[in-house]
């Protein structure tokens, strides 16, 4: 076709270079932009595991290390089950004033609350999965010696079951933070506290 104008011909028949590079540019710009957010969207389980972790093993520190809570030397520092969305670590009795043989190594609600810790992610929770629930953890200086549900049992241990919430637990979808007495601490996939 002969542009009037200019006598010169418009080829009407495909795109400019132009064009096609806007267009590629656009869809790369919004390609990138949904990886992103869907990579944001995934369930992590290990990062929920590993905050949960490393709140545990503070508590084991602050016991080791008899560190002071609130102006006093406390007799411990153990962990709590509050709901399918935190768990609390919580300082055991004031040591200047108790004797620490003969104070009880659970929760109560008269003992102080170092820090409440939720699930990070809205799709994890806390399980109780098979009557693996989430018992007490209750870590006293100097070693530190340590107490499931206030046993000192040699041997016992518990597991704190973290999921996608409202999927039942396999391999896949679920880990397991298990605490032995003796203090280790451990992490398998699935649903079971092993020894």
């Amino acid at each position: 076709m002969l542009n009037n104008k200019r006598g010169a011909y418009i080829n009407d028949r495909g795109f400019t270079l132009v064009e096609l590079l806007i267009v590629a540019s656009i869809t790369a710009l919004i390609a990138t932009f949904i990886v992103l957010n869907f990579s944001n969207l995934r369930i992590n389980l290990d990062q929920t595991v590993n905050i949960f972790i490393s709140k545990i093993r503070s508590a084991q520190a602050l016991a080791q290390a008899s560190a002071k809570f609130n102006g006093a030397i406390r007799c411990g520092y153990g962990v709590h089950y509050i709901n399918s969305n935190s768990f609390i670590v919580f300082a055991g009795a004031n040591a200047t004033t108790t004797d620490c043989t003969s104070t009880s190594r659970t929760w109560s609600s008269d003992l102080p609350t170092v820090s409440t810790i939720n699930v990070p992610n809205l799709r994890v929770e806390i399980k109780n999965y098979d009557g693996h629930n989430f018992k007490d953890v209750f870590f006293e200086p100097p070693n530190p010696k340590s107490y499931i549900n206030g046993d000192d049992e040699s041997g016992k241990s518990t597991g704190i079951v973290i999921g996608v919430k409202g999927d039942s637990c396999n391999s896949s979808n679920c880990k397991v933070i298990c605490i032995y007495n003796p203090g280790r601490i451990e992490v398998k996939a699935g649903n079971s506290p092993g020894n």
